[in-house]
């Protein structure tokens, strides 16, 4: 399961004895613009934006150009589990057009880990990563999306298991087992960033 969000592209131009300044040039949030001041829109702004993708408001010596980027969903894959030497690692020469970007994360476990253990360490992990990005023309907008989004996503992937309930089946591997192996099992997981026009 995924969740969205929505960012529009705003270009804030002033104007002055035959100049032109770009005040603002980003991706905001439906929250950042309503800071801002742009929305809400009006009824047939609203209109003209969601059929033409663009809406241009004239101000004075200024002018704003806003428009629809495409809606990012994030999902959460846990791609394996497992000693790192027999993973057989993660592609996108397949993938779906779609794909944006992807931000792999990982972390040693020993199995004892409970489902509330298993999201803090993903979104511990989340923070030093970085992404694989695909389409270089919203790597603005996919860089901007917030925590929050990845955790929804978390939660979406677990929200059949409860905080407490052991993530893993295998036997918890005790510290004497521990101290005898080389390295612990990994849990590899990705966010997939997709983007839908």
């Amino acid at each position: 399961m995924s969740t969205k969000e929505r960012k529009y592209r705003v270009h804030q131009h002033k104007g002055g004895l035959g100049e032109t300044t770009i005040e603002i040039d980003k991706a905001l949030s439906v929250g950042e613009l309503k800071a801002l001041g742009f929305f809400p829109l009006e009824p047939q702004e609203d209109k003209e934006l969601r059929e033409n993708g663009k809406l241009i408001i004239q101000g004075d010596n200024k002018y704003t150009v806003i428009t629809l980027m495409p809606e990012l969903t994030v999902d959460l894959t846990i791609d394996y589990v497992g000693y790192s030497d027999c993973y057989n690692g993660h592609g996108h020469a397949f993938c779906s057009e779609e794909l944006v970007a992807c931000l792999p994360f990982s972390f040693s476990v020993d199995y004892s880990e409970t489902v509330g253990e298993i999201k803090r360490r993903v979104m511990e992990e989340l923070r030093g990563s970085d992404y694989d990005i695909l389409d270089e023309s919203l790597e603005e907008e996919i860089r901007a999306l917030p925590d929050e989004v990845f955790e929804k996503a978390v939660e979406n992937e677990l929200e059949d298991f409860d905080e407490e309930d052991r993530y893993f089946s295998e036997d918890p591997i005790r510290d004497e087992e521990a101290a005898e192996l080389s390295e612990l099992p990994v849990l590899i997981g990705y966010f997939h960033v997709y983007k839908e026009e």
